[in-house]
């Protein structure tokens, strides 16, 4: 409690203080005068006197009758038996009156014995002569006695109801003066819970204030967030136009004969570029971090096949730099494990490449494992280097964003790839940890959160996948792109409808429901992919519906809502269009580096499944009518046509392997500008250049 009370602000700590004061005084007054009250209102209820004074008025009553039975004895000695009774109901109330109740009134004045005493010696005188009998001598004594005790008896009761008559006014003049003490009071309590409720309305006031501020200040944050997104999406967008023209134009003169110093200073123009590509794409992973835009696309990974690309990958750059590098898998890891394989192996890359970065002698260590967390499978790996190492106080910043260490600023760096790497694991259930110490080298602890699964069998070389007795409508507004899934769905043995609207689904469906699959791209005319499958599930249609689209993948909740059963991503290869209609599950593309701008031809055609020649002509095809949706988007004037012009220009590039051009012109459709254009077109021509370069013209079909 002491505690609590330190750890309070002084200002409230003041005010506790302060209201305690003011209640334990309220407490003690009322107290008090609850005190004074109750023993003034003692003397105001005193029944026990009030019936003693009735006994005094009752006497008075006696003592006139007493009186006239003496008179009447004088004249009738017949009324001596009246007279004897009349003595001793008189005795008797004189002897109750003598208990306290004048003596209430009057305590020990003259006038009380004054009254007392005559009575008491008359009493004194006649008792013997009533005991025996008396006499009419005694009956005239007794009223020659009677007669000189009745004028100040007469005059006692008088004094008597005087004082009585005070007491009544001085009981009503404190029971007044008590009813304005207890009106004080009651105002004196009003005021305090007045002000309590004032000091109470006053913070309530400043806290909503203060919340609303917070609401303010929230807001404030996540406008300039948004704005520092779509700051930084345009000047990406701005930079990567010209850098595409750098990179491409530079690989172009690599393709060239040139001598060594010439070749030499354009591979140093090359790697610039790609540097800087990269450090573009980190920028805007941690845009996506922060704004929350971070999606995760699950699929089985083979922990084996990880293993064996990292070290591919880093013993060549280890024994460059002479260092033992060594990478173990855990026999207790599962083979096959679900999760977003991509984000893992660019976390585990930058780990292990920063441990290669920094250390220039020892061993690079790494430990790849899972432990049970009790609510799911915790995927772990260990990086332990031999290298500089981090001190305490500057392992606070090493995760801050665009911030190095003293020994980052001596290996260089941008200080953005932690900071992406723990978004990632966070977002996916885990984190980073580090422990270091100057110059003893690191540990990096990295664990996110994956399920055990059954790796999907390996194709055989010459497997063949199958859709025999399955039939399958596709819905696709590009021409290119439909022949190209209406060609690779006939030769697994499927039959196929297509069309390039959503209506026409509907109508086909309509006419015929036994359709097995439906494949919808996303952004068609009229009626776009999500529309038709929400059209289909409301005539209880019971086939699968494929969503296809080049952009980012939709809200699961909007897939489920409209009744897609899955969404495949543009470039999809055979196997994925065949495992999408069989509803089997598909591994997500390979992440790259910096995209060529023409996928090699073996990579082209296992993505499309077609001979080389096939694969010239789509892909000269498929140039032809990006070049006409480029004109179509000029001459438009609305944005979300433009927007689809675009959009549909990507999807055929990323499907004829133009990876490079199919970048240039999601960037056109995200942030169109003129300069996006521009270079989308100089990528076009750069493009058409190298296709021309592989196969003859022969093969390329006039635009």
């Amino acid at each position: 409690m002491l505690a609590f009370l330190l750890d309070m602000p002084r200002r409230v700590r003041t005010a506790l203080w302060v209201t305690l004061f003011v209640l334990c005084c309220t407490l003690a007054l009322s107290t008090w005068f609850e005190y004074q009250l109750r023993t003034q209102l003692s003397g105001v209820t005193d029944y026990g006197a009030q019936d003693e004074l009735w006994n005094t008025f009752a006497m008075n009553r006696e003592f006139m009758q007493f009186v006239a039975a003496v008179r009447l004895a004088r004249r009738d000695p017949g009324a001596l038996p009246e007279l004897k009774l009349r003595y001793d109901i008189l005795a008797g109330r004189v002897l109750d009156t003598q208990n306290g109740a004048l003596n209430s009134l009057f305590g020990n004045t003259d006038t009380y014995r004054r009254l007392l005493a005559p009575v008491n010696g008359m009493f004194k005188a006649f008792d013997p002569a009533f005991e025996r009998g008396i006499t009419p001598d005694e009956v005239e004594r007794l009223n020659r006695v009677v007669d000189a005790l009745e004028p100040n008896f007469y005059l006692s009761m008088q004094q008597i109801q005087s004082h009585f008559s005070d007491r009544l006014v001085n009981n009503e003049r404190l029971i007044v003066r008590l009813g304005d003490w207890r009106m004080a009071m009651l105002v004196l309590q009003f005021l305090l819970l007045l002000f309590f409720a004032a000091i109470a309305l006053r913070e309530l006031w400043r806290s909503e204030t203060r919340s609303r501020e917070l609401d303010d200040a929230r807001s404030a944050a996540l406008e300039a967030s948004a704005a520092k997104t779509r700051f930084l999406a345009g000047v990406s967008h701005e930079m990567r136009t010209p850098l595409t023209a750098i990179i491409g134009y530079t690989e172009q003169a690599l393709a060239q004969p040139r001598d060594d110093a010439q070749r030499r200073q354009l591979e140093h123009v090359l790697q610039s570029g790609n540097y800087l590509t990269g450090l573009i794409g980190n920028v805007l992973d941690v845009a996506k971090i922060e704004a929350g835009r971070v999606q995760l696309q699950e699929a089985p990974l083979s922990s084996a096949a990880v293993a064996e690309a990292l070290s591919a990958l880093f013993e060549p750059q280890a024994a460059a730099k002479g260092l033992a590098f060594t990478l173990t898998l855990d026999p207790g890891l599962p083979p096959g494990l679900l999760l977003d394989g991509g984000k893992w192996q660019q976390i585990l890359i930058n780990l292990i490449g920063n441990a290669i970065k920094f250390t220039d002698r020892g061993t690079v260590r790494v430990l790849l494992d899972c432990v049970d967390s009790g609510d799911g499978l915790l995927l772990r790996a260990m990086v332990r280097d031999t290298g500089l190492g981090i001190a305490p106080e500057e392992q606070d910043r090493l995760f801050n964003r665009f911030e190095q260490t003293a020994s980052g600023k001596l290996v260089g760096g941008t200080g953005l790839g932690l900071a992406i790497s723990r978004g990632y694991a966070r977002h996916m259930g885990g984190d980073i940890t580090v422990d270091s110490a100057a110059g003893h080298g690191s540990l990096f602890i990295a664990t996110v959160r994956a399920q055990p699964t059954t790796l999907p069998a390996p194709q055989r070389p010459d497997a063949q996948p199958s859709l025999h007795g399955l039939r399958v409508a596709i819905a696709e507004d590009q021409e290119i792109n439909r022949e190209l899934m209406r060609d690779i769905l006939l030769r697994a043995g499927a039959t196929v409808f297509d069309t390039d609207n959503g209506l026409s689904i509907l109508d086909e469906l309509g006419r015929d429901p036994g359709y097995d699959c439906v494949l919808l791209d996303y952004n068609m005319p009229a009626l776009d992919g999500v529309s038709t499958a929400r059209a289909l599930r409301a005539r209880r249609w019971p086939g699968r519906a494929v969503l296809i689209s080049a952009g980012l993948k939709p809200d699961e909740s909007r897939l489920s809502t409209a009744g897609i059963d899955q969404w495949l991503p543009k470039p999809f290869s055979t196997l994925a269009l065949v495992q999408a209609v069989r509803g089997e599950t598909v591994a997500p593309p390979a992440a790259a580096g910096t995209a060529p701008l023409l996928l090699a031809e073996a990579d082209a055609l296992a993505q499309l499944g077609c001979t080389a020649q096939r694969w010239y002509e789509l892909a000269a095809r498929g140039l032809a009518r990006i070049e006409t949706l480029l004109d179509q988007r000029l001459a438009e004037a609305d944005d979300g046509e433009r927007r689809r012009h675009a959009h549909s220009a990507r999807g055929i590039a990323l499907q004829i392997g133009t990876p490079r051009l199919a970048h240039a012109l999601g960037e056109l459709e995200e942030t169109p500008t003129e300069r996006g254009d521009a270079a989308a077109r100089d990528l076009f021509r750069q493009t058409l250049q190298a296709l021309a370069a592989l196969t003859p013209l022969s093969h390329i079909p006039a635009p």
